[in-house]
This record gives structure tokens, C-alpha cells and sequence, in this order.
């Protein structure tokens, strides 16, 4: 009868274990996707979305933020020069604290296709092994090509937190 009770015992802390195991892997990357309308003057409105997302896939399970950018189509006989600048900053948070960022203009990819996207927005692993708090961030700074209005901002929404 001891046997049989140790060996239920054995079995239920390795289902707890294994169970603890599936959700840990679930929550090992996750993302968020925002859009923005910009209105252009003159010219066919732009649409935007950003897919941030953070991950433990940098070297050793290591949280990583990176971001992918798409953006809508719009009439190429017309002027292309949609934007003068548009920088997306993308931040690897802990705990709404950075811990690293990326700044990349795609102006020039805007401003040059019609439709699509860019590449990935990569961030470089970050050093550290702490588990808990992680999230991927980013802020768009843009300025409108003949507007007349100085550069705003865009606080896009950051991703859910991966443990």
C-alpha cells in the first residue's frame, strides 16, 4: 500500500512539473499589433502596423524585442515623398524600464515603395538571464512631407509580458 502511495505521489509532482513546463513554453513569446491612419495632405492617406513582439530566442533563451513593420498601398503615379522622416524606435523593456533600443528611419522604404513592409526590426539580445517582466516596446517619431507641422509622436502599444 506504501509503494502504490509514493508512486501516485511521484506521478503527481511530475504532472505538476510537466504542467508547469507547457505553460512556461506558452509564455515564451508574445506579441501585440497597432495601426495608425497618417493623413497626408494632397495626398492618399497612409496606413500603418507595427507587430511588436518579445521572445527568449537571443543566445541562451535570452529575451529579444523585435518589430514588423507594413504599411498599406496607395496610387504610384501620384508624388511619392510621403513622409520627410519616420523613425521607429524599438525598446526591449523590463518592468517599463529599457534595456536596450534600436532607432531605424524608413522614410527611404516608405518614401520608395508603394505597398509592403520593411525587414524585421531586430534589437540585440540583451545580456541578461533574469526571468519575469519582459515586454518589446516602440515609439514613432514622424514628420509629414508638406505639411507645415513640426514632427509628432506615436506611442505605439507594447506587447504582453513574457516571464
Amino acid at each position: 500500500m506504501r509503494a502504490i502511495a509514493a508512486t501516485s505521489i511521484a506521478a503527481a509532482c511530475l504532472m505538476g512539473v510537466a504542467t508547469l513546463g507547457v505553460s512556461h513554453a506558452q509564455a515564451a513569446s508574445t506579441c501585440k499589433s497597432s495601426s495608425k491612419s497618417f493623413n497626408l495632405p494632397g495626398k492618399a492617406d497612409q496606413s500603418m502596423t507595427i507587430n511588436l513582439c518579445v521572445s527568449r530566442t537571443g543566445p541562451g533563451g535570452r529575451p529579444r524585442a523585435y518589430a514588423d513593420v507594413k504599411w498599406g498601398s496607395w496610387d504610384t503615379a501620384a508624388s511619392r515623398k510621403r513622409f520627410n522622416s519616420i523613425k521607429v524606435q524599438l525598446r526591449l523593456e523590463r518592468y517599463d524600464v529599457s534595456k536596450g533600443s534600436l532607432t531605424h528611419d524608413l522614410a527611404k522604404s516608405l518614401n520608395a515603395h508603394a505597398d509592403g513592409s520593411s525587414p524585421y526590426i531586430y534589437l540585440v539580445d540583451t545580456t541578461s538571464t533574469l526571468r519575469g517582466g519582459w515586454s518589446a516596446d516602440a515609439t514613432v517619431t514622424y514628420d509629414i512631407a508638406d505639411d507645415g507641422k513640426s514632427p509628432a509622436t506615436w506611442d505605439v502599444t507594447g506587447s504582453p509580458v513574457i516571464s
